[in-house]
């Protein structure tokens, strides 16, 4: 059971106000007040900066949020294990991995009649619901913060341009210039997808402002459409593309990526052995 000071501590992190934190908690103002500086004192660290009448938490005070959170993931495990209802456990997947990489090793998984949850989102969502504890871990294909989770490489892939495959740069060897005549398609901010494309961009000097127009489409379904009945190009992982009849990998002569498909768990976790154990069944071939 977590101090009550720390659960003050979180109360003001979530409000960014002493004030808020102190109506939520039915205290006195002074009585949170007192709460932090008495955790200061115990960590020997300023944790929350006061601006007028907002507050930030420090760099140290980030760290104590981060570490909190997590136990009050495991101590609402341990309680739900006492009770004898512990939920299965839950798996978060990007969309590429969820609907292209992960079906065939998922049913082997499912074969050993393990409960689970599956969840599908962009690599931003999962890692904020992974911190918040709604999942114990994820499969990802984006960027995410290595000093919050315990990553494995669970995949390599290959990143590549993809168009209709009757664009007029199908079938032959093509520079990324060219590529940039067309309309680029990419998926919504947060998306490792996306991430991955800006970041392979910027290696080169480049940004989307480089293709000759950009269209954002939250949808993956809409953006295949898309692909098929127009010249637009994306960038897809290359197990994607060997699915979706009509669509084709570009040849590049000057682009080549492979990108590692992580296993995410929250640092500190209490589910970590029940994740690795579900990360050896995904394994199994």
């Amino acid at each position: 059971m977590l101090d009550s000071k720390v659960l003050t501590f979180l109360e003001v992190a979530a409000q960014g106000s002493y004030t808020r934190a102190a109506e939520n908690l039915h205290l006195t103002q002074p009585a949170v007040t007192q709460q932090i500086h008495r955790l200061e004192e115990h960590y020997g660290h300023q944790l929350v900066d006061t601006c007028g009448r907002a507050v930030r938490l420090t760099e140290a005070g980030e760290k104590l949020e981060r570490h909190a959170r997590m136990q009050l993931v495991n101590e609402r495990r341990f309680m739900e294990r006492l009770a004898a209802e512990e939920p299965p456990l839950s798996l978060g997947a990007t969309l590429s991995i969820a609907d292209y990489y992960l079906p065939r090793p998922l049913g082997r998984a499912l074969a050993g009649g393990a409960g689970l949850r599956v969840c599908v989102g962009n690599t931003q969502s999962l890692t904020e619901r992974m911190l918040s504890g709604d999942l114990d871990c994820a499969l990802v294909e984006g960027m995410f913060d290595r000093a919050l989770f315990e990553a494995r490489i669970w995949r390599t892939a290959a990143y590549v341009p993809v168009a209709r495959a009757g664009h007029p740069l199908a079938g032959r060897r093509c520079a990324l210039s060219e590529l940039c005549g067309f309309p680029l398609l990419v998926r919504e901010k947060g998306s490792g997808t996306r991430a991955v494309l800006e970041s392979a961009l910027f290696a080169r000097g480049m940004d989307l402002s480089a293709f000759a127009r950009t269209v954002e489409l939250g949808s993956f379904g809409l953006l295949k459409a898309a692909l098929a009945a127009t010249d637009a190009v994306t960038f897809l992982y290359e197990g994607v593309v060997m699915d979706e009849a009509g669509l084709a990998a570009l040849e590049m002569t000057d682009f080549a990526l492979e990108r590692p498909l992580y296993f995410l768990i929250p640092r500190g976790s209490g589910q970590r052995e029940k994740c690795l154990a579900l990360l050896e069944a995904l394994d199994q071939i």
